[in-house]
């Protein structure tokens, strides 16, 4: 995690004219071992996005330091497919229990995105949704990240926009020579290409 914050702290003080793009892959096989990755790893993109808000003279950059998640089939691939799920969520009696999200707290201070027994307002739930969007924010008026987190989750939004940091499984990368705009991970367009890649064993 230190190494990967230096990568991408170096880059954002070297390259400040070039869109900063993905800095840092990571690849895993198993899927446990990737959402605990990624629940660790947001930690790190909440500390590192605070700095870039609060770095004197653009510092680190106007664009948001952000992870993204890239996981089998356990996460959305389009913005219809979250809204889909989003709604769900909403409507269940015990949102809790209803396989949708993987991110169930606020990385930062802890606070539920997704409440225990709860129906109603989706003001009151971690995320918010629209026919071409979809955001976590924390629910917590009090949080740094009560705006937006830096966190997405939705395919398409990953591709449109590449995360700082992207957490992975080898099924997504073995799917990427069909797969329009996963190629924006490694530099394509304007984009400068990762500075590290993490592999597990």
């Amino acid at each position: 995690l230190a190494l990967a914050a230096m990568s991408i702290i170096h880059r954002r003080i070297n390259d400040r004219t070039i869109s900063s793009g993905t800095v840092v892959l990571t690849r895993y096989t198993l899927r446990l071992l990737t959402l605990q990755q990624f629940e660790r790893t947001a930690r790190l993109a909440c500390a590192l996005e605070k700095l870039r808000r609060e770095s004197s003279h653009g510092l680190l950059g106007d664009e948001e330091i952000s992870i993204g998640l890239w996981i089998g089939e356990d996460t959305p691939a389009s913005f219809a497919d979250a809204r889909e799920t989003a709604e769900e969520i909403f409507q269940a009696a015990h949102p809790q229990e209803v396989s949708g999200f993987p991110l169930r707290k606020c990385p930062w201070c802890g606070s539920e995105i997704t409440p225990q027994h709860e129906t109603g307002d989706h003001r009151k739930f971690g995320f918010k949704w629209t026919n071409n969007s979809f955001e976590f924010y924390c629910p917590n008026s009090n949080c740094t990240f009560n705006d937006v987190l830096p966190v997405q989750i939705v395919d398409e939004a990953l591709y449109k926009d590449p995360p700082s940091i992207l957490i992975g499984t080898v099924d997504k990368y073995a799917r990427m020579p069909w797969v329009e705009g996963s190629g924006n991970f490694f530099g394509t367009g304007q984009n400068l290409p990762p500075s590290l890649i993490i592999q597990d064993e």
